[in-house]
């Protein structure tokens, strides 16, 4: 999902791109496991790797691993950016749908929640009129192990509000969301940056829930900004 952001960004920064736990090439992970643990993985890779302290960036999901790891090792944080993603927790109605969600999957696997999720995610203009990427979004979620979707599905589900996570940071904060982002509205991305004493919020024209996949260029823009910003001008290639 990080593919044409971080290559852009990677002409003048170091990144890492690692993938969560169960997911992309990483090893099986638990049947069960919480996104605290995945913000463990994450402070562990940033320090045996030297990175530390770095600026973090999550999307979506991605995004409540970042506000865990804030809270659990804020030491390696220079910077935080959240990229369609939020700080409350799920409400009654949404827990209810990841309950079932994750039952489904268990029984089923993941094709029908790839088909039916599909259209919540993208841009209807993306999806109507670009549907090389409905492909590249399919394939990749439906190259997810069902295990590690279900996983998912209840530790978000089980994850508490954050909203005094961020309140608390004392580092940049940048929120990015899509414009037509129906998951985590533009609104809901303003008042979170609101949230936060060095917060900065900016909207991505043309995208829904999948900013980075859907206007890569305009992201990585502000990521550019928010990286100079957290270090300072990077040096020039």
């Amino acid at each position: 999902m990080w593919g044409a952001v971080s290559r852009l960004l990677a002409q003048r920064w170091r990144i890492l791109v690692p993938d969560l736990r169960g997911f992309g090439t990483s090893p099986p992970a638990p049947e069960r496991w919480g996104l605290e643990d995945c913000a463990g993985d994450l402070a562990e890779v940033v320090r045996t790797r030297g990175a530390s302290p770095c600026a973090a960036v999550g999307f979506s999901m991605g995004g409540y691993v970042v506000l865990a790891l804030a809270e659990r090792a804020p030491d390696v944080l220079r910077g935080v950016a959240l990229v369609d993603s939020k700080a409350g927790a799920d409400g009654e109605r949404v827990r209810r749908d990841r309950t079932a969600w994750a039952a489904r999957v268990r029984a089923e696997g993941t094709a029908w929640l790839v088909e039916e999720m599909l259209p919540r995610l993208l841009h209807p203009a993306n999806l109507e009129a670009n549907p090389r990427l409905a492909d590249d979004v399919r394939r990749i979620m439906a190259a997810q192990p069902a295990a590690s979707v279900r996983a998912a599905l209840l530790a978000m589900r089980d994850r508490p509000s954050r909203e005094q996570v961020v309140e608390r940071l004392g580092v940049p904060l940048e929120v990015l969301t899509g414009s037509a982002d129906k998951l985590t509205t533009p609104e809901e991305g303003k008042a979170l940056a609101g949230r936060a004493p060095l917060g900065v919020f900016h909207e991505i024209p043309g995208a829904g829930h999948l900013a980075p996949v859907e206007r890569p260029a305009e992201v990585a823009l502000h990521l550019e900004g928010f990286l100079s910003r957290v270090f300072g001008p990077a040096p020039q290639a």
